[in-house]
């Protein structure tokens, strides 16, 4: 008979791996090989499926991911050049099937879970020069740190149509972005940034992000919201790091 009685250990180490050892001693004998063989086989098969749920059981959960698009409450603001945070949010809302929840006086919020991990979408209600407010709120409640905020923000040095991820940085002049810089104590978050353009001249800058897309840019509108939503869903199953190649890589032309 052929016998394999198996040692098993297993070990978890850092709660991030899983070894299995087996030690084996073996008695050869002609008589009933193959069910032996077929019984040691299931025992191992049975111990290493066991060792992927003890895998996940020791992994870490990973931190929420907040995606906060930036903008100005009310209808008044809704079509404007400086809201395209906010078509971004409730463009990924809509894909999703979400629900917003607007019993905060701060913002909006709704969240969908991706491999464990919490997604939270939110829309300030404190107007764009006071959206770190919101941020701040937020991540306290999640318990997350700058690294896992995504700010999702209208960018006038992009044509329409652009999107560009990127993390820290200066405020490049965007008031809703100094404002999350000021509460959240660090310019390491992320930014989504849209194209706007850049039609206007001196001193028309709050004219122009506070006018409606007109009618000429609304087909590269509708492409660059579109992208921006693949992006988000990028950035929930990779994360941001491994996405921001594949966000940032130029679109080949038609």
């Amino acid at each position: 008979m052929f016998v394999i009685p198996c040692t098993i250990r297993i070990y978890v180490v850092f709660r991030t791996q899983v070894f299995v050892r087996v030690t084996t001693e073996s008695v050869w004998s002609a008589r009933r090989f193959g069910t032996s063989i077929g019984a040691a086989t299931f025992r191992i098969y049975t111990i290493l499926r066991y060792r992927q749920a003890v895998f996940h059981i020791h992994r870490p959960m990973a931190a929420p991911l907040l995606f906060i698009g930036l903008g100005n409450p009310g209808i008044r603001y809704a079509p404007t050049r400086h809201n395209i945070g906010f078509m971004v949010v409730d463009a990924v809302a809509e894909k999703f099937g979400l629900r917003w929840d607007v019993t905060s006086a701060l913002h909006d919020t709704c969240e969908w879970r991706h491999a464990g991990r919490t997604m939270v979408l939110a829309k300030p209600k404190t107007y764009m020069n006071d959206s770190g407010r919101s941020a701040r709120k937020l991540a306290g409640q999640l318990g997350i740190g700058p690294a896992d905020v995504v700010a999702i923000v209208d960018e006038y040095n992009f044509p329409v149509g652009r999107i560009h991820l990127k993390a820290g940085g200066s405020d490049g002049g965007h008031n809703g972005i100094t404002s999350l810089i000021t509460e959240l104590k660090s310019a390491a978050f992320w930014r989504l940034r849209c194209g706007i353009d850049r039609r206007f001249g001196p001193g028309g800058l709050v004219d122009y992000v506070l006018a409606p897309f007109p009618s000429d840019d609304s087909d590269a509108l509708a492409s660059m919201i579109t992208d921006a939503v693949a992006a988000v869903e990028l950035i929930a199953r990779v994360g941001p790091e491994r996405a921001m190649q594949t966000v940032n890589r130029p679109k080949e032309s038609a």
